[in-house]
């Protein structure tokens, strides 16, 4: 009983590991996603006011 409950706080902290990562990867791609979009807006801003 006590190696299931050991095996299974292994997996859950595995999952939770999985589960933060993924977040971190989705938060990383839309952050590039905005910097792009801040630095083309950036561009074009900067050209109108030329």
């Amino acid at each position: 009983l006590l190696k299931n409950i050991e095996s299974e706080k292994k997996s859950k902290s595995y999952l939770d590991d999985i589960e933060a990562n993924e977040f971190d990867r989705i938060v990383t791609h839309l952050k590039k996603k905005l910097d792009n979009v801040n630095v083309k807006f950036t561009n074009e801003y900067s050209k109108v006011n030329e």
